[in-house]
């Protein structure tokens, strides 16, 4: 297991759309299409594209938000859902995410960020976020996060 994606002290939070590194590993599942992965740190894109495809998923990447949406209208059948990071370039995930609902309203989005205000979390979450996930984190979380995010 890589080192970022852990970390033991974090505690498990109480809303089920929001992951943290204490959530137990989700039982054997297939997922099947293409995930859109964005974020600008090129590890961290390669690391969450390699543990969304042993899901059965294929990848396509993207390094920032403006590039994002460009690899969705080009891929919009194809592509089954979307994490992305909140801090990057020409468009936070925020803003990816609100355009990406604007092209196709059902998309299922899962932001990821060491760091975002709680009133700006929660107004993502009741706006149709699929989930948020602290980072650092686990795969199994992000897993997780994702057949839960696709199965509704």
């Amino acid at each position: 297991m890589r080192s970022w994606w852990r970390s033991k002290s974090e505690s498990a939070t109480s809303n089920p759309r929001e992951g943290s590194a204490t959530d137990s590993a989700p039982e054997a599942w297939r997922g099947e299409g293409t995930v859109l992965v964005v974020e600008d740190e090129d590890l961290l894109r390669d690391l969450t594209a390699d543990s969304v495809e042993r899901l059965g998923f294929s990848t396509l990447t993207a390094a920032d938000g403006e590039r994002a949406i460009e690899v969705f209208r080009q891929h919009r059948d194809a592509i089954v859902g979307v994490v992305s990071d909140y801090r990057m370039p020409r468009k936070n995930g925020a803003e990816v995410f609100e355009e990406l609902r604007e092209i196709d309203p059902e998309i299922r989005v899962i932001l990821c960020s060491g760091v975002m205000e709680e009133d700006l979390r929660r107004n993502l979450l009741a706006r149709g976020l699929a989930a948020f996930l602290q980072k650092p984190y686990r795969a199994e979380t992000l897993q997780k996060l994702l057949r839960e995010a696709l199965a509704r």
